[in-house]
């Protein structure tokens, strides 16, 4: 996952190469990752119209949050492929579900942690709300485009669908800021 990169000292490059995260977000989990993204998004926005939260209560609330979708994916998941199968699951089964939901948190525990930052004065609460939409847009954006990419689509087929995701999510904002729930 991580290269060794080349030049008078060697340093570690702390960034996964494109064939790894390929590789990992190849399957479905590049869906699951917009999914977690997005029901994320939508608790956010719906608590940030209401002010008055505060830094480090957002931030409990975000993360359990996260690990509520994070369980409703795998029971769901359990449940659908034991329907599927009619019966038990495999361990490599269970271990799939499980390696698939990890890309879900790989996106949804950040917010959290935006927040906590802001419980330390750095910046406003307001701020930690526009921070977390932020990260979340791009996420969509992201995945989005490397979702359909990975699906076979041209790179301006991609980055049209990706950027109608990012207009959606930013209406979505929008609709959310100018008239609350």
């Amino acid at each position: 996952m991580f290269a060794w990169l080349p030049n008078s000292k060697v340093q570690l490059r702390l960034m996964a190469k494109p064939n790894d995260i390929e590789k990992y977000y190849g399957n479905n989990r590049a869906s699951k990752a917009i999914y977690g993204a997005i029901l994320l998004f939508v608790f956010i926005a719906g608590v940030a119209h209401t002010g008055g939260a505060e830094p480090l209560a957002m931030a409990l609330k975000t993360f359990v949050a996260a690990l509520t979708i994070i369980f409703a994916e795998v029971y769901s998941e359990f449940i659908g492929e034991r329907i599927k199968n009619r019966g038990q699951l495999s361990k490599a089964e269970r271990r799939g579900i499980v390696s698939d939901t990890g890309a879900i948190a790989s996106v949804s525990f950040w917010p959290s942690l935006i927040f906590l930052v802001g419980a330390t004065g750095l910046y406003s609460i307001k701020n930690a709300f526009i921070f977390a939409l932020v990260y979340l847009l791009s996420v969509l954006l992201a995945f989005s485009y490397m979702a359909a990419r990975m699906s076979g689509m041209s790179k301006p087929r991609a980055l049209v669908v990706a950027t109608v995701t990012l207009v959606i999510g930013g209406a979505v904002i929008a609709l959310k800021s100018k008239f609350g729930h």
